[in-house]
């Protein structure tokens, strides 16, 4: 049995935290190809949307007065029907970086921090005209070693399966 196991979607939040703490050392590697590489991370899992849409990241990446940092993408449905839209746990991953060009080595990539992402899936139908919002936090205490400052917010996202980068603003980020 893979130790990315699928996992029923009913189990407890509560449980479900405490088994990614439990495995997220050894899960890490799950979406890389070469575990040994801690500089590939992990891959967003792709969200699967079944008809015309408007896929929207953001607009801004904000740190909350808890010091979580917050970041959402917006499913619109367009078709003239209903929609469903499939989606894991790590459907995006907040990178941050120290120049507007969003280019090079980012000072923070979400997906580096060694989690484990779920690979169950979740599914949702979207009316015609409605809109899910899907958001992630970055629990408080993360980027780890990432001075206060301004930086350009990116995330990793893959809508029906290609991986895109999208700007996301910038974010005054305080430890």
């Amino acid at each position: 049995m893979k130790l990315c196991a699928v996992l029923e979607q009913d189990i407890s939040l509560l449980r479900r935290t405490i088994l990614c703490g439990i495995l997220s050392a050894t899960v890490a590697a799950c979406g890389a190809t070469d575990p040994s590489d801690s500089a590939l991370g992990l891959e967003p899992t792709s969200i699967d949307i079944s008809g015309a849409n408007t896929f929207v990241v953001g607009p801004i990446v904000f740190q909350g007065s808890d010091g979580r940092i917050n970041y959402h993408v917006t499913v619109t449905n367009r078709a003239a029907s209903p929609i469903t839209v499939q989606y894991g746990d790590c459907w995006g991953f907040l990178q941050l970086f120290s120049s507007a060009s969003r280019t090079g080595t980012p000072v923070f990539d979400e997906g580096n921090l060694g989690q484990a992402c779920l690979t169950y899936q979740r599914t949702e139908t979207v009316a015609v005209g409605d809109s899910l919002v899907l958001t992630r936090q970055i629990p408080t205490g993360f980027p780890v070693g990432v001075p206060a400052g301004k930086y350009f917010a990116a995330v990793r996202s893959a809508p029906n399966g290609r991986q895109q980068t999208f700007s996301s603003g910038e974010l005054n980020f305080r430890p």
